[in-house]
């Protein structure tokens, strides 16, 4: 009880505001000024076979060097965010990674939250 109290005051004791959001509204204004690509991992365990693991690094590109930690890191955060210039949209580079993630063997087991300058991506 006095935890519910304590988290429902701010430092001047007036109650805190409370609103239920969406997590692409609390994401949008974080990708001012660029392409951002947030993948959320819904099953771990299924990313982690080889078929799906290799087809994900290579399509990422993720460096061999830092492989392993990018993806250990993802398995255990289940997030992971790509970000890019805003130029690259004309290079089609978020909607051909957003396709291969909407592939049947990804839909899943990861999902995309795409955006750009500010505003929520939908092809």
């Amino acid at each position: 009880m006095l935890a519910k109290n304590h988290l429902q005051k701010n430092s001047k004791g007036k109650d805190m505001q409370k609103r239920a959001t969406a997590l692409p509204e609390l994401l949008a204004p974080l990708s001012a000024g660029k392409v951002m690509l947030v993948l959320e991992l819904l099953q771990p365990d299924l990313l982690d076979q080889l078929e799906h693991c290799l087809d994900f690094i290579q399509e990422l590109q993720l460096p061999m060097n830092s492989t392993q930690n990018a993806l250990d890191d993802f398995l255990i955060k289940r997030y992971m965010v790509l970000e890019d210039s805003l130029e690259s949209l004309s290079s089609n580079t978020l909607a051909s990674t957003m396709k291969f993630f909407e592939q049947p063997k990804y839909r899943n087991i990861i999902n995309t939250h795409a955006f750009v300058d500010g505003l929520q991506y939908k092809r």
